[in-house]
């Protein structure tokens, strides 16, 4: 099976947060494996081109709409988040 076919962004709502829409890759085996960590690796990196796109530079820059941290993606406002949930959830 190709991991990358079940790999789906999971969301939480973290509020108090500066950027309060966190989508994050849940492990869906359950345990670590070099084929799932390959496949959040790319699938993140498709991710953050998407982000990129759609909302701008990232991270530190001035205005920035959006982070990510490791395999999660950290969006300031709900129509971003609806966005990012309906391409990648």
């Amino acid at each position: 099976m190709n991991p990358s076919a079940y790999l789906r962004y999971t969301y939480t709502e973290m509020s108090g947060w500066k950027r309060p829409h966190r989508f994050y890759l849940p492990d869906p085996a359950g345990t670590r494996n070099d084929a799932i960590i390959d496949a959040q690796i790319h699938l993140s990196s498709e991710v953050e081109k998407w982000c990129i796109e759609q909302f701008g530079p990232g991270f530190q820059a001035p205005g920035a709409r959006w982070e990510m941290y490791s395999w999660a993606f950290y969006l300031n406002n709900a129509d971003d988040a609806m966005l990012f949930r309906l391409r990648w959830s």
